[in-house]
């Protein structure tokens, strides 16, 4: 055997099918939604342990105000011992401070991320408004749109309507923005 050549094993696995396709429908949602919830899981835990960091950056640092307004003696053998301690425990506690609004963030940001909507949830909503207003409105009906006012239905297209409003105009309108007169 020469010194350049490599050993390795090799193990065939079956692969259902449908992993290789392209994910649509609800099947894309599923993964869009548990990519977000894995980030929100990471986030966290960073901001846990961001919580924790800032707590044992405080276990060291006086919390009473004796410590903290009592004068530096200028000139005194503990003057330079006493500004390297203070200025010790300014930078723990500024550290600290910065651990928790950051700790903070990362929970608003969370808190933020589930609040949103995932791509196609929007108009998955509004189809399904379409679908259940196809139940109830036809050529014929009367209806009501915000901007246009009372009209009648004249044609029924998949997402509009085409209405002859009473104002004396007629205008298309998507069928979700359009709800029974009366």
């Amino acid at each position: 055997k020469m010194a350049d050549e490599k050993m390795f094993t090799c193990e065939v696995i079956d692969v259902d099918p449908i992993l290789l396709e392209r994910p649509t429908g609800e099947r894309l949602r599923a993964i869009r939604q548990l990519k977000i919830d894995r980030r929100n899981d990471r986030k966290l835990a960073k901001a846990e342990r961001l919580e924790a960091r800032s707590e044992s950056l405080k276990k060291g640092i006086p919390d009473d105000w004796a410590y903290w307004t009592e004068p530096i003696k200028i000139g005194h053998h503990s003057e330079k011992r006493h500004r390297n301690q203070r200025e010790r425990f300014l930078t723990k506690l500024n550290k600290s401070t910065e651990a928790s609004i950051e700790a903070a963030d990362l929970r608003e940001s969370v808190e933020f991320s589930e609040k949103a909507r995932i791509a196609g949830d929007a108009e998955r909503n509004r189809q399904a408004k379409r679908d259940a207003l196809d139940k109830v409105i036809s050529i014929g009906s009367r209806v009501f749109d915000y901007s246009g006012g009372e009209g009648t239905v004249l044609k029924v297209n998949r997402k509009t309507y085409r209405i002859q409003f009473d104002r004396g105009f007629t205008w298309t309108v998507d069928k979700s923005f359009v709800k029974l007169a009366g």
